[in-house]
């Protein structure tokens, strides 16, 4: 019996090429270059997955560089003075286009190609909403060069072994609804964003000598942000900022640095202030401690971490800007060492082998021994291992972020 064709396509040559190495393990793959230069190809011979246990499987992998297409309006919509603004936002008036961008098209001649000589279209993108919308514009290209492709859907949320072996044993079929929400969703941004921009700019033009620009964007998400800025603005300058003034005070008792806190916390007047600190610096050098009241503290467990919590962390603790975070975490992703960083999950599914994960940490020389006390204490120990609490937050698409290898 004839191997299956399959050719996967990832979201990145970097996972492309993560996908060839753990598919390809111990067999021979030869690599090679297509007309998108950015974007090469892998190719070896593997066993099918249990679906098609029987039957072998001559895999290429390559990889698109994000989206495929572009966003237009038809002609003669696409002109500033052809018609009046808001005739954008009607369908029945002006059609929007959708067309591969010029800068993809040696990409649209690559997967064409090795389209026609395939079988199975495997789908390695992304497992979410963008994701799968990327997914159907290679499906839409690869379609158009051989109709009768079987399609399917690797669902996956970190590139190691583990992961991608599992992702292509257990293949899914892609889900066009979260494609086609994706497509709405962009073909409303390019109606509202288009028709509001020449609106302001018609309004603005040559009437306000302050203002120089030839174009005054509008875009759906960007605008209200601008919003939520000028409205915070507003309220840092109404603002009425009195100065304070408070006392601090430390002692050590029985070898240990004690902070204490001031009940009355600050005082607006410095005098005051002043008067407290000499009665405070001319007291006996002990003090006496008048009663001491234990109370329970109860630290709860953090809840999982999704991808605002990270910014967040990685502002407080290492001044990392957000942008600079997802660049770092998007690395660590494409390397295996880490899952999916874009995730607003805050719950473990209960498929997720957490101990397994884990594990993986023995070796780490930082917290190793940490991990393997977790793991080697006995289940009835409170300071054994317990699943995470959950969050509140599932998004459908990626797990909370963690460590994979």
């Amino acid at each position: 019996m004839a191997p299956i064709r399959a050719l996967h396509v990832a979201e990145k040559p970097s996972v492309a090429k993560k996908v060839a190495e753990h598919l390809g393990k111990g067999v021979q793959t030869t690599t090679r270059s297509g007309p998108s230069q950015y974007n090469r190809l892998f190719e070896f011979e593997t066993a099918g997955p249990p679906s098609h246990a029987q039957r072998r499987v001559k895999h290429v992998v390559t990889s698109v560089t994000g989206h495929l297409m572009q966003t237009e309006f038809a002609e003669p919509h696409n002109k500033w003075h052809a018609c009046a603004p808001r005739d954008l936002l009607r369908e029945d008036v002006s059609r929007v286009e959708w067309s591969v961008a010029d800068d993809k098209l040696p990409l649209k001649r690559q997967l064409e190609a090795e389209a026609r000589n395939a079988d199975w279209l495997v789908l390695w993108l992304d497992c979410d909403r963008e994701g799968e919308a990327i997914a159907y514009e290679v499906v839409d290209v690869c379609s158009a060069a051989k109709p009768n492709l079987d399609l399917w859907r690797a669902k996956f949320s970190s590139v190691d072994h583990a992961s991608v072996v599992g992702a292509w044993r257990a293949l899914l079929r892609p889900d066009k609804r979260k494609a086609d929400a994706v497509a709405a969703r962009s073909e409303l941004d390019l109606r509202a964003g288009a028709a509001f921009t020449r609106f302001q700019t018609f309004r603005i033009d040559g009437r306000y000598d302050d203002v120089t620009t030839k174009v005054v964007s509008y875009g759906p998400c960007q605008f209200p942000t601008l919003g939520f800025i000028v409205a915070r603005q507003l309220e840092i300058d109404a603002h009425d900022s009195k100065p304070f003034w408070k006392v601090e005070l430390a002692t050590t008792v029985e070898n240990r640095r004690v902070a204490w806190q001031w009940r009355r916390k600050r005082v607006y007047d410095e005098g005051v202030a002043a008067l407290l600190f000499d009665r405070v610096r001319s007291a006996a050098a002990t003090a006496t401690i008048a009663r001491v009241e234990p109370k329970p503290a109860v630290r709860q467990k953090p809840i999982p971490l999704c991808t605002l919590e990270l910014q967040k962390r990685a502002s407080k603790w290492l001044r990392l800007a957000p942008d600079a975070t997802m660049e770092v975490a998007e690395k660590l992703y494409q390397r295996g060492i880490l899952s999916y960083p874009r995730t607003e999950t805050e719950i473990f599914k209960p498929g997720l082998d957490l101990q397994d994960l884990l594990n993986r940490q023995r070796g780490d020389p930082r917290f190793g021994a940490f991990a393997a006390d977790l793991l080697d204490k006995p289940a009835g120990d409170p300071k054994a291992f317990a699943p995470p609490r959950a969050g509140k937050r599932d998004d459908e698409a990626h797990p909370p972020i963690h460590p994979t290898a």
